[in-house]
């Protein structure tokens, strides 16, 4: 029955058809291009974390690297969102976006670097090791012979795609169809599970920094909110206009227990976003509900989370899949009807 459906546990058993696979990849392809700027306004490293610890980053603070960052970042970026060489273009943009991230957020109090864009390191993480993995097999497999073969599969199945369009609508029919989508359902499984990792440290950061109060804490926020609007003022000199964020925090204030079930639930999301690996439909509807869930902390503390959004939309809502799915259900009706 279908109903089934909503329940049947199917895990990193999901079979991606390849249009799902065109839009994710160009989706992460360009996030990572826009996340990573080529140029920083930066000369120094003074407070170092990460890597910059032990890499010196002042380079990308030249006013000559952008001439040849920039290609460089599209190049990779092509590679990766057409699938010409996806292990080298995801790692470049893994370096660049690491490198430019940990510059600007070596500068003391956070840099440059919005906090959102590490999902997007993340993402590109489980894009390489995706591909490190299948590779890893084929050389295990028949060594540097192995890896050729897998290599001459890829070309073979952009051949194949080329002669026959049709194939990147429907499941694999064929020894070679099957092998490509086997492995971009692999990497695709592997990226949600790093988005679904970052979101369930989040929430365990949150209990562990807290000693578990948390929640509790919730009657502090109107602070932040006042904290927000004055670090507006003081890089604008504008005191930022009355809005709905006054309205929460007052309500904030007078309802403690209230407010702290309400980001509860924000909480309880991050903390068992793995479930949403569950299937497709639990995907989608834990996809939908972390979404709100920023779309509320985009309103009342005036953080975008522009990143999170867009990769929850592509890869957990799947909205191309879905409507895929009701035509050619459609279809079928009209067909038996």
């Amino acid at each position: 029955m279908q109903w089934k459906n909503w329940f049947r546990f199917d895990a990193g058993r999901v079979s991606y058809m390849a249009f799902e696979w065109w839009v994710m990849r160009l989706g992460l392809a360009v996030m990572a291009l826009v996340a990573t700027p080529a140029g920083l306004p930066y000369s120094s490293q003074p407070t170092p974390v990460g890597i910059a610890k032990f890499l010196d980053l002042n380079w990308l603070g030249d006013p000559s690297t952008p001439t040849w960052m920039m290609p460089l970042l599209v190049l990779f970026a092509i590679l990766l969102g057409f699938g010409l060489a996806p292990l080298l273009g995801a790692a470049g943009l893994l370096v660049l976006h690491t490198a430019v991230g940990t510059f600007a957020n070596s500068q003391g109090g956070g840099g440059g670097s919005h906090h959102s864009t590490n999902l997007i390191g993340l993402m590109l993480l489980g894009q390489v090791l995706a591909c490190l993995y299948r590779d890893a097999g084929a050389l295990r497999r028949g060594g540097w012979r192995g890896l050729l073969a897998v290599r001459g599969q890829d070309w073979a199945w952009f051949r194949h795609l080329g002669r026959h369009p049709a194939v990147g609508f429907r499941r694999a029919s064929d020894a070679m169809e099957s092998s490509a989508e086997a492995f971009r359902s692999l990497q695709i499984y592997t990226i949600l599970q790093m988005m679904a990792m970052s979101y369930v440290v989040s929430g365990i950061s949150k209990l562990w920094r807290s000693g578990g109060s948390w929640l509790s804490e919730t009657r502090n926020l109107p602070l932040q909110f006042e904290k927000n609007r004055l670090n507006e003022f003081h890089d604008t000199l504008v005191m930022p206009a009355q809005t709905s964020t006054d309205w929460m925090a007052a309500w904030i204030g007078q309802h403690p227990t209230l407010a702290a079930l309400l980001f509860g639930g924000g909480l309880f999301l991050e903390l068992f976003a793995f479930a949403g690996l569950w299937n497709r439909r639990s995907l989608a509807c834990f996809g939908l509900a972390i979404i709100s869930m920023h779309i509320m902390i985009s309103d009342l503390m005036n953080l975008g989370f522009f990143y999170n959004k867009i990769a929850l939309l592509l890869f957990w809502v799947n909205v191309p899949w879905w409507i895929h799915t009701l035509r050619r259900r459609g279809g079928l009706k009209h067909h038996t009807a």
